[in-house]
Order: structure tokens, then C-alpha cells, then sequence
């Protein structure tokens, strides 16, 4: 089990940490809070203990077992402090070790990862620029700010990044696989749209969930991932280099003119097979009564990789409502996919999936119902064996 060490400090957004909490325990990581004094005017030690199951930490002189700021650094993997002030930061910046946070941050040879949350004048001032700068030189990590309302009323950067994304840099930094470094992901996700008019079109229920989830898990392993998006329900985090397209011809487009930039290509996006032959330029009137509309196929993007390829590992998705492993084999054969992820239709939209994995060696693996974020590991487990 790994185990963050959780620093709150004296920032409105304090009780932002306690979500944080839920969500690193979910993911079966141990966390242990650790609360300067001035943060337990915004948030208490009994809520983290009753989220986290584990004691909370406040005062350099309680009595404790043992020397407790050298102590629970050993089995700490990473420090995260969140949020982080503009007072944290600096004494941090400068030396000052006057709490039992900054007391446990200075003993640790550990990764710390620093979420500041602040005005937005603050986060601009001068002495704060040069202290994060210090701080950055010397191996520290940070994520965030965003930007956005802020509890004075203000808008602007100074906001606590999103917990999501804390927790997915925390995962980064906790990884001990890191066997895909250097290599190059590209990722495509979600659905496209082929529009009849302009408020109708051709498209499917594919959220994006599963191919992001893939894309976080490669680049936790070190790889660099780029993402082409069509149209999803998820929020795709900064950190990814991000295009955004809306039909299968842009993807296409977009997919082509990546590929030699690459390692690894993933084509997980529900790409519309037909596009209609003629787009109405005003929205069709029901009064037309019933209506008859000419499909033409898209552009078959994994046939024209087939063709373009080099070295480039070429990952596909095959999604049916039947006989499953026989058509994504037929797939696999005709265009050329070094590994096929098979899955039924009710993999479109839920929180979980089922597949089979197929290579060009015959092997297939049979996974039975897991959540996207544990399948993902599973696949990107197979594309490391081979890469």
C-alpha cells in the first residue's frame, strides 16, 4: 500500500482536502493528515481521522510514540501539501521550519507535491514568484493554481487545481513503473458527430472515459500523451497535449498528420462509420414528413495507419453486439493492428468494462467486468511488454 503524507494548511479551500482524502483512500492509498495549527480554524483532526482512519498530526510537542517528524517520513512514498499558502510556501522557500509540517517536509528525502491556494494578487506577487522558483530548482513539485472564482469575490488564477487532477499527479509521482519513458502515446477518444442539419447527427454514447483513463495510466509510466479528442463527457486534464476534433474526416486529418510523430498510437474513439451524403444547410421541418437520407462510409482511419505506418505500435478497438473475438480478428487481420481490444456494446458510456485482448501471435486474453481505470492498467501492461 503506498502512503501520502497529507499537509493542510491555513487556506479557505482547506476543506477541498478532505475530498482529496476520500479519493486517495478509494484508490486503496493510506493517508496520514497533517494539520499546521492555523488550518484547524478552517477544517478539524476528527473529520480527517473519521475519512483517512488514521491519526491526525497538528503539534510538534504532543506526546507521541516516537520522534514523529522523522518517523512518519519512512513510510511515507510522497509529501502533498494541499492547499498550500503563500506563508507555506515561503517559509519552505527560505528555510524557516517552525511546524510540524514544515518539520517533517525538512527531514524528508521524499517527493512533495504543492497545491497553492491564494488570492490572485498574492499568487502574482513578486516574493511569492521567486519563492516558487526556488523551490521548483530544488525539486519540488507543484500543480496548479487554477482559475476561476475565488472566495473573495475575485476571478482569476489563485484557485485550488482540481482535486482530479491533484490525484492524478499524486498517482504520477507515486508510480514505480516508469518503463515507458521516452516514448511517445498517441491517444484518440470519445465520439464524433456527422451532422444532417444543424441541430442533427449521426454519433454514439462513447463518453471518452476509457480512453483517458489509458492515456493517464501510459503517462503515470513515464511516456509523453498526446490526445485527440472528439466530443466526451469527462474534462480532460491540462497536462495532456490536447487537440479537439468534432467528425471522423477531422480526426482522420489530425490522426495522419501525427503519426510518424509517435511511438504508440491508440485508436479508442467511437469514430462514426457514415457520414450523410449531403449536410442540409437549415434545419430539416417535421412537415417534409418521412424522410429518406443518403449514408456515404468515413474515412477508415486504421486501414490508412496500415498504410503509413513505420515502426509505430498500432493499437485498435473492436466494440460488437456479437460474436465478438471473430470480428475483432477479422478486423485485426485486415488492417494491420498489432493488438486488439475487443469489447461488447455495454462497454459505451458505464463506469466498467469487459474485454478480450487480442495479438498478432493468436494469444487471447479474456478479462472479466473491472473498472476502466483497472483495465487500463491491464492494457498498457501489454503495450510496455512489446514496446
Amino acid at each position: 500500500m503506498k502512503t501520502v503524507i497529507l499537509g493542510v494548511t491555513a487556506s479557505i479551500a482547506a476543506y477541498k482536502s478532505l475530498e482529496l482524502t476520500r479519493e486517495l483512500v478509494k484508490r486503496n492509498i493510506k493517508v496520514i493528515p497533517i494539520l499546521t495549527p492555523e488550518a484547524k480554524h478552517f477544517v478539524t483532526p476528527l473529520s480527517f481521522e473519521s475519512l483517512s482512519s488514521h491519526k491526525t498530526y497538528c503539534d510538534f510537542f504532543a506526546k507521541n510514540e516516537s520522534i514523529i517528524h522523522i518517523s512518519i517520513t519512512n513510510e511515507a512514498n510522497i509529501i502533498a501539501v494541499v492547499p498550500a499558502t503563500a506563508n507555506i510556501i515561503g517559509k519552505l522557500a527560505n528555510g524557516i521550519v517552525d511546524n510540524l509540517l514544515l518539520g517533517i517536509i525538512f527531514a524528508s528525502n521524499k517527493p512533495v507535491l504543492i497545491a497553492p491556494a491564494m488570492n490572485k494578487r498574492m499568487w502574482k506577487n513578486p516574493f511569492l514568484s521567486l519563492n516558487v522558483k526556488k523551490l521548483k530548482s530544488h525539486g519540488y513539485h507543484f500543480v496548479g493554481p487554477a482559475s476561476g472564482a475565488l472566495a473573495c469575490k475575485d476571478e482569476g488564477l489563485g484557485r485550488l487545481e482540481d482535486i482530479d487532477i491533484i490525484v492524478e499527479e499524486i498517482l504520477t509521482l507515486i508510480e514505480d513503473k516508469k518503463n515507458l519513458k521516452g516514448k511517445k502515446f498517441l491517444i484518440t477518444l470519445g465520439r464524433t458527430k456527422e451532422y444532417l442539419d444543424p441541430v442533427r447527427y449521426i454519433s454514439n454514447d462513447s463518453s471518452g472515459m476509457f480512453g483517458l483513463e489509458i492515456a493517464k495510466v501510459a503517462r503515470r509510466r513515464g511516456a509523453e500523451a498526446f490526445i485527440i479528442a472528439g466530443y466526451t463527457d469527462i474534462k480532460i486534464p491540462s497536462f495532456f497535449h490536447l487537440k479537439r476534433v468534432k467528425s471522423t474526416e477531422e480526426m482522420a486529418k489530425e490522426v495522419i498528420k501525427s503519426i510518424k510523430d509517435v511511438d504508440v498510437i491508440i485508436m479508442n474513439a467511437a469514430c462514426s462509420d457514415y457520414t450523410p451524403k449531403k449536410v442540409e444547410k437549415d434545419k430539416m421541418k417535421k412537415e417534409r414528413g418521412d424522410i429518406s437520407i443518403s449514408l456515404k462510409r468515413t474515412k477508415d482511419i486504421l486501414s490508412f495507419i496500415k498504410s503509413k505506418k513505420e515502426q509505430q505500435l498500432i493499437v485498435g478497438f473492436s466494440l460488437d453486439t456479437k460474436d465478438i473475438v471473430k470480428y475483432a480478428k477479422k478486423k485485426m487481420k485486415e488492417k494491420g493492428v498489432d493488438i486488439m481490444i475487443a469489447n461488447p456494446v455495454t462497454t459505451l458510456g458505464s463506469d466498467t468494462v469487459e474485454m478480450i485482448i487480442l495479438n498478432q501471435k493468436g494469444k487471447v486474453n479474456r478479462f472479466s467486468k473491472m473498472n476502466k481505470s483497472d483495465a487500463a492498467e491491464k492494457i498498457i501492461d501489454i503495450i510496455a511488454s512489446v514496446i
